[in-house]
């Protein structure tokens, strides 16, 4: 049996993949009744729309393909794994969009992509021979958000809207309080399962 064949396909993460494909082709960049806005005049929906639309081509390309790539990542071992790093990284950028946002509006799933990047770091920890290059990708990746947030860009493109580093620090603080909370259940799970075998 070949490795796709035996590849779970990612369900999931092909359909929010799609999903977010769909409402840019139909909607065009940052429509208004699906983005962010600051203050009075924002719909509830938009908490949670605002992170699949985007502001043009490269922001959708660049957010799809690392969507595709974590999430089928996380989706082999637990599409409920994947679920919760996507709600994690809307409410961490959310958290961040109500108490810190500074501009009118906010649009874009990288802020919540940070948060799915931690538990697919944090799945690859936990298989032999991985622990080093996901830590180390771990580490990378917090100084990528690091320095972003020192000069507030973005690395690896530029849009015409300004940078929002803030929300990727926000999802990675989300991805990593996520897996702190997952390792804490699996430790209470399991010594609930010793304390019943005896």
């Amino acid at each position: 049996m070949s490795f796709i064949a035996m590849m779970k396909l990612p369900i999931v993460t092909l359909s929010v993949a799609l999903a977010t494909c769909v409402l840019y082709v139909l909607l065009g960049a940052m429509p208004e009744v699906l983005i962010w806005h600051h203050g009075e005049g924002h719909s509830a929906w938009q908490w949670l729309t605002a992170h699949f639309v985007h502001i043009s081509v490269e922001h959708l390309l660049w957010n799809v393909a690392a969507l595709v790539l974590l999430g089928s990542i996380i989706e082999q071992n637990s599409r409920i794994a994947l679920l919760l790093a996507l709600l994690a990284g809307v409410i961490g950028v959310n958290v961040y969009l109500a108490l810190f946002y500074t501009l009118n509006a906010y649009a874009g799933l990288s802020g919540v992509l940070n948060a799915v990047l931690v538990v697919a770091l944090y799945q690859f920890y936990l298989k032999p021979g991985y622990k080093f290059a996901s830590a180390l990708t771990f580490v990378l990746s917090v100084l990528k958000v690091a320095v972003e947030y020192q000069l507030n860009l973005s690395l690896f493109s530029t849009l015409p809207w300004p940078p929002v580093p803030q929300a990727h620090f926000a999802g990675l603080l989300a991805g990593v309080g996520l897996v702190l909370l997952l390792i804490d259940v699996k430790r209470i799970v399991e010594n609930r399962i010793e304390e019943i075998g005896r």
